[in-house]
């Protein structure tokens, strides 16, 4: 086992729960703050972090999150930045927000007991706003995807984290799709940010 992993594991067997500090409508909910005072403890193991807001031909703007250990060893994680308008700077910064929590959580094994709905000092991706059904597209189109078979795959999904990672997967191809297609690629935005509204919505 590599130094990196026992570490992780040390971190982990050591949590007793993220701090429920902050009351939503519905009930309580740990807030940043509280997410990342659990997070530094992190280092107690040897571990620390860094996230970048980066850009690749093919994979389009991702957030990535490097877990180190003091040994040289480290992970990296990619998650999607993807809203409708990626020229409004307010739209960008509260989906990186967003991103920064879940993919951070999601590294060190800590996403479990994260409030999905209620707001913080970020808005946790709200600003993106209530998103309507698109119209269903059966014609065959010859293109390298199907959008009714993308449509039912994300209707599976129950958890915003299992969603997401899916769809950072998913990003080279979606990229192409937003270039070649924009109006497949707002279909498919509209359609995956209902799913999150409905996940946090307790809908699924």
């Amino acid at each position: 086992m590599s130094e990196l992993a026992k570490a992780l594991a040390e971190f982990q067997a050591a949590q007793t729960g993220l701090e429920l500090d902050k009351q939503g409508n519905r009930s309580q909910y740990a807030s940043v703050g509280s997410v990342m005072t659990k997070v530094k403890q992190a280092a107690q193991h040897g571990l620390s972090f860094s996230q970048l807001v980066d850009y690749e031909d093919g994979v389009g703007t991702h957030l990535k999150t490097y877990i180190m250990h003091t040994s040289g060893e480290e992970k990296v994680g990619r998650y999607p930045i993807a809203v409708d308008d990626m020229t409004n700077n307010q739209k960008l910064g509260s989906a990186i927000s967003y991103a920064r929590r879940y993919a951070l959580m999601a590294a060190l094994g800590m996403a479990a007991g994260i409030q999905e709905v209620e707001f913080d000092d970020d808005d946790d991706g709200e600003i993106n706003g209530a998103l309507k059904d698109a119209p269903k597209q059966t014609a065959k189109t010859g293109k390298p995807y199907d959008l009714d078979a993308l449509e039912i795959r994300i209707q599976k999904f129950t958890s915003l984290t299992g969603l997401n990672a899916w769809v950072g997967e998913m990003n080279p191809m979606l990229t192409e799709m937003s270039k070649a297609n924009p109006k497949d690629w707002e279909r498919f935005y509209a359609f995956w940010k209902k799913q999150e509204k409905d996940i946090t919505d307790g809908k699924t």
